[in-house]
């Protein structure tokens, strides 16, 4: 059994191949948009850069 956790699972998907689609958003059952491994990953670190540049650290409540 392999004993990678979700979060490890998820982001080694992503890694293998950037520009698959990772999440896809519905509206009334039809595709609204789509965002990829690669955008994903931008938008994730842009949002702890202006966590960190706040003040917030690990531990924190957000």
């Amino acid at each position: 059994m392999n004993s990678d956790s979700l979060i490890q699972w998820f982001t080694k998907s992503l890694l293998a191949d950037p520009q698959k689609t990772a999440i896809t958003f519905l509206r009334d059952g039809s595709v609204e948009t789509t965002v990829t491994g690669r955008e994903l990953e931008r938008d994730a670190l842009r949002m702890a850069g202006t966590f960190l540049g706040m003040g917030v650290a690990k531990g924190d409540r957000v």
